[in-house]
């Protein structure tokens, strides 16, 4: 019973980023300015999580404002919570499915696959992960890497996507799965 739920709950976010709609890749780089406000969100992530209080404590104190708040019912997120820069070009989302699983997804907007890319290795380098054809894994359309890590008290699974297609505005995005067991 608990792999299905943590294969739920994985699916639910990489059904999110699956798809590639190639008119929503990016090719000209985001402003510096934008992947800086962008790193302020994952680093608020990846000190954090998977305390989801603490993490959305730190994006306020990075300057990212609450925007969206939403409880949902059982075999769903039980909440997601989204913060955005001054001038919403960065979303952050912080999300939890029950008390172990948790999601923190930052989409930048204008960010191409290989700025996505390196806005994650950061993830990938604080959780010891491995990519995934490192582990025997190919990866889904839409991602440009995608990593994993297993130890005994936790699961986390990571991945730099080439685009975002929950929203209007064209950009890439990194998503953390961090499970806790």
């Amino acid at each position: 019973m608990r792999s299905q739920t943590i294969s739920l709950f994985v699916s639910l976010f990489a059904l999110s980023g699956c798809m590639t709609d190639q008119e929503r890749i990016i090719a000209d780089p985001a402003p510096a300015s934008r992947i800086a406000e962008g790193r302020k969100a994952t680093n608020a992530c990846v000190s954090n999580m998977p305390d989801t209080s603490r993490t959305e404590a730190a994006l306020v104190s990075a300057g990212f404002a609450k925007t969206t708040e939403e409880s949902t019912g059982a075999g769903s997120l039980n909440f997601a919570n989204s913060y955005a820069s001054s001038d919403g070009t960065v979303v952050a989302t912080i999300g939890s499915q029950g008390q172990n699983e948790k999601l923190c997804l930052v989409r930048i907007a204008g960010m191409t696959p290989e700025q996505s890319l390196s806005l994650a290795q950061p993830w990938a380098q604080a959780y010891g992960a491995q990519t995934n054809a490192e582990r025997g894994q190919g990866l889904a359309r839409n991602a440009v890497q995608a990593w994993g890590s297993m130890e005994n008290d936790r699961i986390v699974f990571i991945a730099a996507l080439k685009n975002w297609r929950a929203d209007d505005v064209p950009g890439g995005a990194v998503r953390m799965i961090h499970i806790q067991r």
